[in-house]
């Protein structure tokens, strides 16, 4: 019997879908990469599923983990991914007016587009992917999987063991979006775009997005200059020479995190201010 005549039965036997039907014969290549596929219950993976029923072959490179709701993937578990060194991470949920949970996978979208622009602040650009496909879409499935698998194996593997960099700018976009307030806004955004702000007023989407970009940009070099200042106090020269931005926009951000009370000061040296993150725990 063929490796492929024995994947065949595993799918013939129940559960080869999305388990161990997916271990098909691998392409021999030098770099195989590692991928999480998240996959929302009714539609993706039942997707995934009709793809091992039908025989239709896709690579092996993904491993599944199933939620009910694309929606209900927070961000910080894709960067906590990356960060342990997965190659890649791909999203799959409903298509949009589809989700059994009415607006799960329209809230998943905002998350997910917010998730890519700190990606992308990060360094870590096409490491993510989110797409929808539905119950009835096996072979849409594959598809999606082994585009997203061959974009990845062209990119190599993932570079974050190897750069302390990117590792200190992944903590840093963890913390990022972990932040209360950042998450309030990015949850608010698909309201705010269909009923208008606060005063009433609408926001077209790219004017939306601009903003959205800004904020980002400005919340992770805060989330950084708190990263750097962890362990050990800094100046505004030493932060800025870390984070890669005029030491005159680290001075801006620092003293918003001082009123935030985030930082503070911690004595000087060389007649320059030093500044070390307060309230927060080491890991």
């Amino acid at each position: 019997m063929t490796e492929e005549d024995k994947v065949m039965e595993k799918v013939d036997q129940g559960e080869g879908a999305v388990g161990e039907a997916v271990e098909e014969v691998a392409p021999q290549d030098d770099f195989q990469p590692s991928i999480v596929g998240i996959l929302c219950n009714w539609c993706s993976y039942a997707g995934a599923d009709l793809a091992g029923i039908s025989r239709i072959q896709y690579q092996p490179n993904i491993r599944v983990v199933r939620v009910m709701c694309s929606g209900r993937v927070d961000p910080q578990l894709v960067l906590y991914t990356l960060l342990d060194g997965t190659d890649g991470v791909i999203a799959l949920g409903c298509h949009p007016g589809d989700c059994h949970y009415q607006s799960g996978n329209l809230e998943a979208r905002e998350k997910f587009e917010s998730l890519l622009m700190v990606l992308r602040n990060a360094g870590l650009d096409g490491r993510f992917k989110y797409e929808w496909v539905s119950a009835s879409e096996g072979q849409l499935f594959a598809e999606v999987v082994g585009e997203f698998t061959d974009h990845i194996r062209s990119m190599g593997p993932s570079p974050v063991a190897d750069s302390a960099n990117l590792q200190f700018k992944l903590r840093a976009a963890q913390r990022e979006m972990g932040d209360f307030r950042l998450r309030w806004l990015v949850g608010r955004q698909r309201q705010i775009l269909e009923e208008g702000d606060a005063y009433g007023q609408e926001r077209p989407r790219d004017e939306w997005e601009a903003v959205m970009e800004k904020v980002l940009r400005d919340e992770f070099i805060r989330a950084q200059i708190i990263e750097a200042t962890i362990e050990e106090p800094a100046s505004v020269e030493d932060m800025a020479e870390v984070i890669g931005v005029d030491s005159v926009e680290v001075f801006r951000h620092v003293q918003r995190l001082r009123y935030r009370g985030k930082v503070m000061m911690a004595g000087h040296r060389d007649q320059s201010p030093l500044y070390k993150a307060t309230g927060v725990e080491v890991e």
